[in-house]
């Protein structure tokens, strides 16, 4: 059900567009490049341009962010080496040496000034289950400095083949996430059976009864799931938000909602209103205002998404909308995320 997608990659590449910030700044002038990899696989180095190198070494799995569980989510922190490579200096009076110091003095300050950085969205993933809120949420980097003794890093290095040692800074970077494939189907475990009539004190009344009253909370909602499959049924390349340009004519949405069972279910459209504080009903935009659902056993065996095309119409004024999935008649039986869509302003 999953793309080739990775939040730990898509974690890194915001770090390597972190550091990428400082050609607008101190390094405007010699703009440095940055890749993800060990340096081994950039020396010796061909180009003149300065190259900052971030080397994942380690991935550290950390359930203390949260348990992870089959249907749940494993959050990771990644270890990085950071690691300046200059064939010169940014002029003629300055070594190689001395530009390397001041690319990784920079670097520090960047993450000092500001450790916490992001959104990384988790993308291409199924927001259903447990995990369907990790899907939406808008998860922040933070970046942690960490001290290498010798013997770190000369393991570290080793491995380098032929690769002189250069100096380098150390962060953690947390958190990647890495959710399931597939939702498990096991229900909760059963923690304390009852097997007698708790309203019979007679000895009777002991051992499993029949007629035992109903206990507990009512029975949690169902999850679903409504997406946006931009790719095909067979290649589903799925989103939980869409941007289109306001004024351009109405745009026809691929549609996808996923539940327990196939069923039809409603579609409502939502405005904010930013004077008023609150979503407003514009449903009417829709046509049409309905879908059936795709059955989540049958996707997880490998059967194809289709997409339903449901027409927005444009009415020229930018807004943020709120496309959701209702089950007609019940809709708080079933818990489904919504779509954001953004009808943005002509440049």
């Amino acid at each position: 059900m999953q793309s080739a997608a990775s939040h730990t990659a898509d974690v890194m590449a915001a770090v390597r567009q972190r550091i990428r910030s400082l050609n607008a700044g101190p390094f405007a002038a010699t703009p440095i490049a940055v890749e993800i990899g060990n340096p081994a696989q950039f020396h010796p180095r061909d180009s003149d341009q300065p190259l900052v190198t971030v080397f994942v070494y380690r991935i550290e799995l950390d359930n203390a962010a949260f348990l992870a569980t089959p249907d749940g989510a494993q959050a990771v922190r990644l270890h990085a080496l950071i690691t300046a490579f200059c064939k010169s200096g940014a002029s003629a009076s300055e070594s190689p040496g001395s530009f390397e110091l001041r690319i990784l003095t920079h670097v520090l300050r960047l993450f000092l000034e500001q450790p916490g950085f992001g959104p990384v969205r988790i993308t291409n993933a199924l927001p259903i289950g447990p995990a369907a809120a990790l899907v939406a949420a808008d998860l922040m980097i933070t970046a942690q400095p960490r001290n290498l003794d010798i013997e770190d890093l000369n393991h570290i290095w080793t491995t380098q083949g032929d690769t002189p040692y250069r100096t380098s800074l150390a962060y953690c970077f947390s958190f990647g996430i890495i959710t399931p494939a597939r939702p498990a189907d096991d229900g909760p475990p059963v923690l304390f059976p009852v097997l007698e009539n708790p309203e019979d004190a007679g000895p009777g009344a002991i051992g499993p009864h029949p007629g035992l009253p109903p206990a507990g909370p009512a029975p949690a909602p169902e999850y679903g799931a409504l997406v946006l499959n931009r790719g095909t049924a067979s290649a589903p390349d799925l989103a939980t938000e869409a941007r289109f340009a306001a004024g351009a004519g109405d745009v026809v949405l691929p549609v996808v909602a996923i539940a327990e069972a196939a069923e039809p279910l409603a579609l409502a459209l939502d405005r904010w209103d930013a004077a008023g504080g609150g979503w407003r009903d514009a449903s009417a935009r829709l046509a049409p205002a309905a879908v059936t659902a795709l059955e989540r056993l049958a996707l997880q065996g490998g059967a194809p998404m289709p997409a339903s095309p449901v027409t927005l119409a444009d009415d020229g004024t930018p807004a943020l909308l709120r496309l959701r999935a209702l089950r007609p008649g019940q809709p708080q039986a079933m818990q489904i995320n919504p779509v954001l869509i953004t009808l943005e302003a002509a440049p």
